[in-house]
């Protein structure tokens, strides 16, 4: 069977302002954790809040939009969009940030917007339904939950 490749979109508006990576080297260090801290805990809302299935793996494509300021360089957003990646981990679309997850993180440039947002696409193979992931055949949900504590028979 050949993997079929899907698409999400998670659109963030920004819970705090856009943090540069000039920016994060001036700053105190938990005046940063703080920021990190909310935009990771608005990727995984909004992430959970689009209703994005799990990934086996997949390509990352992140557009930040500024509504003020001079357009920052490409790239310049990274800790914002580090943190949102470690959202997504976390409202559970995939395992891990490694390598074997995420094939690649492409960051355009950024652009003129309404309010500072980051819109990240998400492009891979969905996970299979988690009983299937692991060799197992689907459950019938009239069976009763199998019941660890009780010792195994032999036959």
């Amino acid at each position: 069977m050949a993997d079929i490749l899907t698409k999400s979109l998670v659109v963030i508006p920004a819970p705090i302002r856009l943090l540069t990576v000039n920016a994060e080297r001036r700053i105190h260090y938990a005046r940063r954790s703080e920021i990190v801290r909310q935009w990771r805990w608005a990727a995984k809302l909004y992430t959970r809040q689009a209703k994005v299935q799990p990934y086996e793996w997949c390509e990352i494509t992140m557009h930040v939009k500024q509504a003020r300021g001079v357009l920052a360089d490409p790239g310049a957003h990274y800790p914002v969009l580090k943190a949102c990646v470690d959202g997504i981990v976390d409202a559970g679309i995939l395992p891990s940030d490694d390598g074997r997850y995420v094939r690649s993180i492409v960051q355009q440039p950024p652009m003129r917007g309404n309010r500072d947002e980051i819109r990240i696409t998400l492009a891979g193979v969905r996970s299979p339904p988690r009983s299937v992931c692991h060799g197992e055949s689907p459950r019938n949900e009239d069976e009763p939950e199998p019941d660890d504590r009780q010792p195994l028979r032999e036959h």
